[in-house]
């Protein structure tokens, strides 16, 4: 139980039961482990390991959503239980935004049951029905068929978003993506945020190459900031400032594959997508 005991996050019980994946989850939920990829610039790394991302959080850094997910998989598989991480497309309605294969989950199969674990952005367990829909208040749970799910979820005004998780879409698949998409340019500050909080607001900083500017996103709003401005945020840790820093200028020097990749259309930046968003329709929606 390398990771489990090194994480803190391991349990005595040797029973695989759904209360046990609720008291590992809750623990590694209460680590707070940053988003960041100031790490993955740093070492060159597209994905870590769940060994390389036990450095980083040892050192105060951690990784970005799919990392995450990777290392709570090998915590509930040193339990014991049948775990694999899957990729699910998103689908922002507000933005009219799909995105696909972008998002990380666990399946976990406990006493013939499936389960979806969602280990950053929503923080929840999921319980998949065999055949038919679960509904509750803010979302519904979807079987398609024996390997696809979909979850739909929904605000004051209806449906605002969908996530179509593949049980057959596994790390490998993740891992190729990430190799044919990214061998010309970084993700780390453009597709994905260099620094990302999620609760109690969301917000983060990117890089948007066709302004040379960075990016602040707080809750629903978007702010171009400049280097110098960038000191003044109080919510981003300074080691994350100083990293920045040093990485701008690459993804500068990589503007123009930058460019041609965000006018294929392949993948929206969050900040994108809130831009492309009518603000007040939004926020009436979540």
């Amino acid at each position: 139980m390398f990771v489990s005991h090194q994480l803190g996050v391991f349990e005595n019980d040797s029973e695989v039961n759904f209360s046990l994946v609720e008291r590992l989850f809750d623990k590694f939920v209460s680590l707070n482990i940053p988003y960041e990829t100031i790490s993955n610039l740093r070492d060159n790394v597209l994905i870590k390991t769940p060994g390389q991302m036990i450095e980083c959080i040892e050192s105060g850094m951690g990784g970005h959503c799919v990392e995450h997910a990777l290392v709570l998989c090998e915590v509930f598989k040193e339990h014991g239980m049948d775990a694999i991480y899957v990729n699910a497309d998103n689908i922002d309605h507000i933005a009219n935004v799909t995105t696909l294969l972008s998002k990380p989950y666990i399946m976990l199969k406990i006493n013939g049951e499936d389960l979806l674990v969602d280990a950053y952005y929503r923080r929840m367990i999921f319980k998949v029905p065999k055949e038919g829909k679960i509904e509750m208040e803010r979302f519904t749970i979807d079987r398609i068929d024996d390997v696809t799910v979909k979850i739909s979820f929904f605000g004051r005004k209806g449906m605002y978003s969908e996530e179509i998780i593949y049980f057959k879409s596994g790390i490998k698949e993740k891992i190729k993506i990430f190799d044919d998409r990214y061998k010309f340019f970084t993700p780390f500050g453009i597709t994905a945020p260099y620094y990302q909080e999620i609760s109690p607001q969301r917000k983060g900083i990117y890089f948007d190459v066709e302004r040379d500017s960075l990016v602040l996103q707080e809750n629903k709003e978007v702010k171009y900031v400049s280097e110098m401005e960038l000191s003044f945020v109080d919510w981003i840790p300074d080691y994350i400032k100083s990293g920045i820093l040093s990485y701008v200028l690459r993804n500068k020097s990589e503007k123009s594959e930058v460019r041609e990749f965000l006018e294929s259309g392949e993948y929206t930046p969050i900040y994108k997508i809130l831009e492309k968003s009518n603000q007040g329709h939004r926020n009436d929606i979540e």
